[in-house]
């Protein structure tokens, strides 16, 4: 590849960045066939159960995986039996879940029995299986630590959970003046909250079948559906592999596309983390808040808390 498939970009400031994201002229795109991810700092851009320490603390907490050595087969058991836990309590509490045989089989036994079976599994299908891409979605929208990395359609939402990221962070996510709550520039104008923008225009293809783009189902789902929620994983390969973020594997393995113009693959944008505020009221304006990404009573009570500085 002659150019990187990741490209930088810093902005200076957030009205900067929404000239560029949002242009008010013509009917181009930028950014079409983009997937985008929110964050309020600058973080690796790793799965949670990918993170330093996270897998090791899961493997260490299961009774079945006691006096285990870590390998690479340990490291694939320990996410099973979590994506397993999530499915038999959830459907314990009577939540709409997939119907899936290889978890629905020995339901009622606290642990796999068949270990071998287990073992050809994935040996034949890869990690994570499609058969296991619905309810690993499901718990990774939750909050359960995956291999899968969470994106939205939407670049507004990813925004809003990068700018309440920063504000909630340094305390001022309930003042309605901004610039009350914003930082102070000589200490932070060099930090910046992150948006990445994945093109996922044959991505399967360019990547020589190495990533996997998840959409679970949206009719069961509410806050999937509000905040346009997907997901990317890679096939497990090697423990030495996990440890490579998603930006350096775009980097080395992701073709950019062809089909426009050969636009980067994966674009870093960096926005002032002092411009969070603005960013949050920018999108205030349009209507898209909490109680519109969080459908609910919970959605609704943090916008309310915030109108009242509560």
């Amino acid at each position: 590849m002659s150019l990187n498939s990741v490209e930088e970009r810093e902005f200076s400031s957030f009205k900067e960045f929404a000239e560029f994201a949002f242009p008010h002229e013509g009917i181009f795109n930028p950014l079409e066939h983009y997937v985008f991810r929110g964050e309020s700092a600058e973080f690796p851009l790793l799965p949670t159960i990918l993170r330093p320490g996270v897998l090791e603390k899961l493997i260490n907490r299961l009774p079945i995986m006691e006096n285990q050595p870590f390998n690479q087969w340990t490291q694939i058991k320990a996410e099973m039996e979590l994506i397993r836990n999530f499915y038999i309590e959830a459907d314990m509490e009577g939540l709409f879940i997939p119907e899936i045989p290889l978890l629905r089989k020995d339901i009622t036994q606290p642990f796999w029995s068949d270990i071998e079976a287990q073992r050809r599994f994935v040996t034949e299908k890869g990690w994570v299986p499609e058969e296991l891409h619905e309810i690993t979605g499901i718990g990774q929208h939750y909050g359960l630590p995956t291999r899968f990395i969470d994106w939205s359609y939407r670049l507004t939402t990813s925004l809003l959970f990068a700018s309440l990221g920063v504000m909630r962070h340094y305390g001022g996510m309930l003042s309605r003046n901004y610039k009350a709550v914003t930082l102070d520039k000589e200490n932070s104008s060099r930090l910046f909250f992150i948006i990445w923008a994945l093109d996922t225009a044959g991505i399967k293809e360019r990547s020589n079948g190495e990533v996997d783009l998840i959409r679970p189902i949206y009719t069961t789902n509410a806050n999937l559906t509000a905040q346009k929620g997907l997901f990317t994983t890679r096939k497990f390969v090697s423990i030495e592999d996990d440890k490579i973020t998603f930006d350096q594997f775009v980097n080395d393995k992701v073709n950019r596309s062809e089909s426009f113009d050969n636009r980067a693959a994966l674009y870093r944008f960096k926005i002032p983390q002092r411009d969070a505020g603005e960013a949050f009221f920018y999108l205030e304006r349009l209507g898209i808040s909490e109680k519109t990404l969080f459908p609910g009573f919970g959605g609704v009570a943090n916008h309310v808390k915030w109108m009242n500085n509560i």
